[in-house]
């Protein structure tokens, strides 16, 4: 269930922040933000287990943890906590999935970023 509403909702702030460039290309920025407030709304008029953890994987679903040096990866562990590390994962890649199957590629650097997370479990990063 928890995966479930973390991908039912970690998109749907981008109905509300799309903009255009200059060059006529879309952005969505912040809209993990929103997305979480939508989700946070919500789950206040209903009662759902695990309200925090659904809040956190919509907030950092996007978070490119291959560019985040030791200190935010730590951040992110303490977050998430390591045991919903392989959730955080199987989200990224049902969004990936989701996307033109060109990206389809990155599956292999998220799979070497999830297993370096569970690595630090019993290792200090």
């Amino acid at each position: 269930m928890v995966l479930r509403f973390s991908a039912l909702f970690h998109d749907i702030g981008k109905l509300y922040v799309y903009k255009e460039d200059e060059n006529g290309i879309g952005h969505f920025y912040g809209y993990w933000i929103i997305s979480r407030d939508i989700f946070d709304s919500f789950v206040d008029k209903y009662h759902i287990d695990d309200k925090k953890i659904i809040s956190n994987l919509i907030y950092y679903h996007d978070i490119n943890i291959g560019k985040l040096d030791e200190e935010n990866i730590r951040y992110i562990i303490s977050v998430l906590g390591i045991e919903n590390i392989s959730l955080l994962y199987n989200l990224k890649r049902a969004d990936l999935l989701a996307q033109n199957s060109r990206y389809h590629y990155m599956i292999d650097n998220l799979n070497r970023e999830e297993k370096k997370l569970l690595r630090s479990k019993y290792e200090k990063i």
